[in-house]
C-alpha cells in the first residue's frame, strides 16, 4: 500500500521528468513565443 510521504516526491519527479522532456523537445521555445505574440496584441502592438 502506498504511504503519504512517498506519493508527493513522486509526483514531483515526474513533473520534472516531463518539464525536461518538454524542454528538450524545444516546446518551452513554442510557448514563449506565443506568450510574446499574445502579449503584444493585448497592447494593440501585434
Amino acid at each position: 500500500m502506498f504511504q503519504k510521504n512517498r506519493i508527493g516526491p513522486a509526483l514531483l519527479a515526474g513533473g520534472v521528468i516531463l518539464a525536461l522532456l518538454g524542454v528538450f523537445r524545444g516546446e518551452a521555445e513554442a510557448v514563449f513565443e506565443k506568450a510574446a505574440s499574445l502579449c503584444l496584441q493585448c497592447i494593440g502592438i501585434g
